[in-house]
């Protein structure tokens, strides 16, 4: 017969068994949890999209309208040759070029894509929490047209 120390320590390898089992079951829940809402989110976009390209073609809605919503969205050349859209790129030189100020409209307003300079690699999040973008080809971030310029004085 098994002494009490024995049997605890059984149970104690037991209880260890039964708890790594419980963290697989729940990894897999919140795995499936998150392809779920993925999924939805897709669905719920595809579904707009849908809605929005039917009013295009019955007329309800003006294509140029639509393109004028996606022009300052989209920034991957790809998405935006779907769309017949100029690329980024072509839209100022492939060359680097010295990062000169936009020219305002009003206050501080940029009115051409304004590409965004002198900041470490740690001013990154900051850049994009404040709603610049990466040009991924020619590696550099930058600012669209009217935006405000104001909040990225630091790097333009």
């Amino acid at each position: 017969m098994a002494t009490i120390d024995e049997r605890i320590k059984l149970l104690e390898d037991k209880l260890k068994q039964e708890k790594a089992k419980k963290q697989k079951i729940d990894a897999r829940l919140r795995t499936a949890e998150s392809k779920r809402k993925r999924a939805d989110d897709t669905r719920r976009k595809i579904l707009i999209g849908a809605v929005i390209m039917g009013k295009v073609a019955s007329g309800e809605w003006d294509n140029d309208k639509l393109l004028a919503l996606l022009d300052p969205a989209l920034t991957r050349g790809d998405d935006r040759a779907l769309f017949g859209l100029d690329s980024l790129v072509d839209l100022h030189s492939t060359q680097p070029a010295p990062v000169q100020p936009a020219v305002p409209v009003t206050g501080n307003t940029a009115t051409t894509i304004t590409r965004l300079s002198h900041f470490n690699f740690d001013d990154k999040d900051t850049i994009k929490a404040l709603g610049a973008r990466f040009e991924p080809t020619e590696k550099y971030w930058y600012v669209l047209a009217g935006q405000d310029l104001t909040p990225f004085a630091k790097w333009v």
